[in-house]
């Protein structure tokens, strides 16, 4: 993506969502909108979650991953600049 601000940002809060992962970011990332920033929010994920999205992270440059102390999901949608 060029230095451009993505038209779209998709903030995804996780917490343990291991079993959905490989499911939900390649959905987020076939669609047919490609201009477009994931941030997955990682409230601290006791699970291999941290790990499978820091491999989509590395795969795919619009996938920026966030990780924090549990907080709940109400900080990871607000907080995550």
């Amino acid at each position: 993506m060029p230095d451009e601000k993505p038209l779209v940002s998709v903030v995804v809060p996780v917490y343990n969502q291991e079993q959905y992962l490989d499911r939900s970011i390649p959905a987020l990332l076939n669609q047919e909108l490609e201009d477009i920033q994931i941030v997955a929010v990682d409230d601290g994920s006791t699970d291999d979650s941290p790990e499978i999205l820091e491999k989509y992270s590395d795969l795919d440059p619009r996938v920026t991953v966030v990780h924090k102390g549990n907080g709940g999901t109400r900080f990871s949608d607000n907080h995550w600049d």
